[in-house]
C-alpha cells in the first residue's frame, strides 16, 4: 500500500526543483514523500527521473531483485515530491543481520598462540550479540553510491536532512507494519563525491564506519585496444599479465543467454558459494535464481560469462553496465583450478578488455582482493557507511563495537603503469 508523508525539518517547504521554483529557492512549496512496499507500486515518473549513471536505482533492477530475493530480505522505496513533481528517490532493504553468522573469517581463523585464541574467542562472543533487523538505504549486493538520487538545485545539508528525516518516518511506518527495525544503515559513500555527509549525519546521531575501499580502474582516453592498456604497463607487470593469460589459455569463456543461465544455475550457485564462504564477510547469500532474474529484467545491461575447462563449467563472472561504468558483479570459481590456471586474475583482464572495447570510462571492481586488483591498475577509493541505533543511550557505545569487529584486509598498493 502506498503511503504519503509530509516532509519538515531544515529549510521547511523549500522546493529544490528547477522549474517549480526559481533558482534562489525562496518560494514556499509543499513537500512530501511516498512510501512503497513493492516496486510494482512505483509510478513511471521514478524511472523518468533517473540519469543513466543511476540505472541501479531503476525499477527494472529492483523488479529483478524482488523476483529472486535473498532469504529474509524485504524492500521499501521512497519517492520525494514537491508540488506533485518528483525530485528524488531512495531504495531500502530490510535484512536480519547477525555479525557472528556474517563474519566467515571468524570460523576459518586458526589461532597460533594463547593470546590469539583468547582474542578470537572474545571477538566471537561479541559478534554473537550483534543481532538486529536493519533498514539499509543503499544496495547490499553492490559496492558504491546506489542508494538514492536527488535532482535539483539544493545544498548537501538539505539532502542529508531530508534523507535522514524520511528514513526515520519509514522506520516508524515499518514498525506499525510489524517490522521492528533496530538499526538504520546508510551504505557506501565516497568522501571525494560526498565530502559533507559525515558532519551532516553525525548531527543526526549517525556514526561513521570506514569500510574496505572500492577498487576502480580509470580507462584512459588513448586506450583504444587492450594492447594499448598492456603497453601502458611497466615491463614487470606486462610480463606478469601475459603469464596469467597464458596459464588461463585452456579456459574457454563464453557469454550465457537466459536459457543457459537457467541450465547451469545449480552449478553457478555452487561456484558462487565457494567464494562466499571464503570471504571475510557476507551479509546475505544470493537466491539461486538471482542471475536469471537479472538477465530477464535487464537484458544486455547484465552479462554472465561461463568459464569452461574440457566442457566443464569451472568458473563464472558477471558484469552490469551502469552508464559509462562497467561494474564487476558476483563471480565464482573452483579454488583448486584457480591456483593452476589463474582464473580470477585472468577474469580481471577479461573485464578490462571488454571495458576498453565497449567504450566504458571506468571498470569498478568493488571490494576484496585489493592487492590483486591494484596490480592490474585499479586504484583504491575510500568508502564510508553510517549507522544509528534506534535508542540514544546504546547508540553512543555501538561504534566501538563495530570498529572492534571490523576486520580490514592488509594489503600493499601496486603501481603497474609507467609514468606518463
Amino acid at each position: 500500500m502506498v503511503q504519503s508523508f509530509k516532509l519538515t525539518g531544515i529549510n521547511e517547504h523549500v522546493c529544490p526543483i528547477k522549474g517549480v521554483t526559481d533558482t534562489t529557492q525562496t518560494e514556499t512549496k509543499d513537500q512530501y514523500f511516498k512510501f512503497h512496499n513493492s516496486v510494482d507500486e512505483i509510478g513511471a515518473d521514478w524511472d523518468e527521473l533517473l540519469p543513466a549513471s543511476k540505472s541501479l536505482l531503476s525499477t527494472a533492477y529492483w523488479k529483478a531483485l524482488e523476483a529472486a530475493p535473498t532469504e529474509g530480505m524485504k524492500f521499501c522505496y521512497l519517492a520525494f515530491y514537491c508540488e506533485g513533481k518528483i525530485f528524488g528517490v531512495a531504495v531500502c532493504q530490510i535484512i536480519h543481520f547477525n555479525a557472528s553468522e556474517s563474519m566467515n573469517s571468524l570460523e576459518d581463523d586458526k589461532p597460533q598462540s594463547v593470546y590469539s585464541a583468547v582474542s578470537l574467542g572474545f571477538k566471537k562472543a561479541v559478534a554473537r550479540h550483534v543481532d538486529y533487523t536493519v533498514l539499509v538505504c543503499g544496495n547490499v549486493l553492490f559496492t558504491g553510491e546506489h542508494g538514492y538520487y536527488f535532482k535539483g538545485d539544493f545544498d548537501q545539508q538539505f539532502l542529508y536532512n531530508k534523507l535522514s528525516e524520511s528514513l526515520d518516518v519509514a522506520r516508524n511506518h515499518l514498525s506499525k507494519q510489524g517490522q521492528k527495525i533496530s538499526f538504520t544503515f546508510l551504505k557506501d559513500f565516497y568522501k571525494e563525491t560526498q565530502p559533507d555527509i559525515g558532519s551532516a549525519l553525525k548531527t543526526k546521531g549517525f556514526h561513521e564506519f570506514n569500510i574496505q575501499p572500492s577498487m576502480i580502474l580509470d580507462i584512459r582516453e588513448h586506450w583504444n585496444t587492450f594492447e594499448d592498456y598492456l603497453a601502458q604497463m611497466s615491463s614487470k607487470y606486462r610480463v606478469r599479465a601475459k603469464s596469467v593469460m597464458k596459464k588461463a589459455k585452456a579456459i574457454q569463456i563464453r557469454e550465457f543467454d537466459l536459457p543457459e543461465i537457467n541450465q547451469y544455475k545449480s552449478r553457478i550457485s555452487e561456484l558462487y558459494i565457494n567464494i562466499a564462504k571464503k570471504s571475510g564477510f557476507n551479509a546475505v547469500i544470493l537466491n539461486e535464481d538471482y542471475f536469471s532474474s537479472l538477465k530477464e529484467h535487464l537484458g544486455d545491461q547484465f552479462r554472465l560469462y561461463g568459464h569452461f575447462l574440457e566442457d566443464q563449467l569451472v568458473a563464472f563472472h558477471t558484469t552490469i553496465a551502469v552508464g559509462d561504468e562497467l561494474e564487476a558483479h558476483f563471480l565464482g570459481f573452483d579454488h583448486q583450478l584457480n591456483r593452476e590456471h589463474k582464473i580470477y586474475n585472468n577474469t580481471l583482464y577479461v573485464m578490462i578488455q571488454f571495458g576498453i572495447a565497449n567504450g566504458f570510462k571506468k571498470v569498478v571492481f568493488a571490494r576484496t582482493a585489493l592487492e590483486i586488483k591494484s596490480s592490474v591498475g585499479a586504484v583504491a577509493h575510500e568508502m564510508f557507511c553510517y549507522f544509528r541505533y534506534k535508542s540514544a543511550i546504546p547508540n553512543k557505545f555501538l561504534k566501538s563495537v563495530f570498529d572492534y569487529l571490523n576486520d580490514k584486509e592488509s594489503w600493499t598498493p601496486r603501481s603497474p603503469f609507467k609514468e606518463s
